[in-house]
C-alpha cells in the first residue's frame, strides 16, 4: 500500500485529536458525550 498523503493537498503533514460527541436519545439530552472519535487531519490544509 503506497502513501499518497492529503486527498486535497498532496501534504504528508498530519495530526490527530479523540473528540468526544454525545448519542442521541438520553445522552443527547443530558449532554452524555460517549462516542469517542480520532479524527486525522492535514496540518497544511485542515
Amino acid at each position: 500500500m503506497s502513501e499518497k498523503g492529503c486527498m486535497k493537498c498532496g501534504s504528508n503533514d498530519a495530526a490527530k485529536k479523540d473528540v468526544a460527541m454525545t448519542g442521541t436519545g438520553l445522552s443527547k439530552m443530558f449532554d452524555v458525550q460517549n462516542n469517542q472519535f480520532t479524527v486525522v487531519y492535514c496540518k497544511q490544509c485542515g
